[in-house]
C-alpha cells in the first residue's frame, strides 16, 4: 500500500491561511517594589496589582486630538510646560566613576563662596539637588557677574572657532 505524502500548502492573497485569535494575556499586572531583608539581601516584594486597560483609558480624553485643539483654541496653555533636557553623554559607566564624579562635585561645592554654601546649610547634597532651580539662579547671579564681568550671562562665547575660515570673494 502506498503511503500518502503531505504536500505543503501554498497560500496566495486570494487563498489566505486560517486565522486564529492570539491570546490577549492578563488585563492586570503585578507591581513589585525592591526591599532589603535583615541579612542585607535585596528581593522583590509584591505590593499590588494594576489594571492595564484602566490605566490606558484614563488618558484617553486628554490625548484625543479634537480635545487638544479645543483646549488650545480656548486659550489653555497648561499643556505647554517648560521642560528641562539633560545631557547624559558623560554619565559614569561604573560605580567607581560615579563616586569620582560625586567627589568632584563636593570639592566644587567647597570652592563656592561662604554665603552660597551657607544658603544650602553647608550641605553639598542640597546644593546638587537644587541646581537649575530659580533659587539656584538667584543665588548664583552675583557669582556669575564676578566670574564674567563683561557679560550679562554665564555663557562667554557661543561661536566655535574655525581653524581655516573660508573667505567669500565678491566680484
Amino acid at each position: 500500500m502506498a503511503k500518502a505524502v503531505a504536500v505543503p500548502r501554498y497560500y496566495s492573497p486570494l487563498d489566505k491561511p486560517p486565522v486564529s485569535p492570539t491570546p490577549s494575556g492578563e488585563p492586570t499586572y503585578i507591581k513589585y517594589q525592591e526591599r532589603i531583608n535583615s541579612s542585607g539581601s535585596r528581593f522583590l516584594e509584591e505590593v499590588g496589582k494594576s489594571n492595564m486597560y484602566d490605566l490606558i483609558q484614563s488618558s484617553l480624553e486628554q490625548s484625543l486630538i479634537a480635545n487638544v485643539v479645543r483646549r488650545v483654541i480656548m486659550g489653555d496653555t497648561t499643556m505647554f510646560v517648560e521642560r528641562q533636557f539633560l545631557d547624559f553623554v558623560d554619565m559614569p559607566k561604573d560605580y567607581l566613576s560615579m563616586q569620582n564624579n560625586i567627589l568632584a562635585l563636593k570639592q566644587y561645592f567647597e570652592t563656592l563662596p561662604l554665603d552660597i554654601r551657607a544658603s544650602y546649610e553647608h550641605n553639598p547634597e542640597k546644593y546638587i539637588l537644587d541646581v537649575g532651580s530659580d533659587q539656584w539662579f538667584a543665588t548664583h547671579e552675583g557669582l556669575f557677574q564676578k566670574m564674567y564681568p563683561d557679560s550679562n550671562s554665564p555663557v562667554i562665547d557661543t561661536e566655535v572657532p574655525v581653524s581655516n575660515p573660508v573667505k567669500e570673494v565678491i566680484e
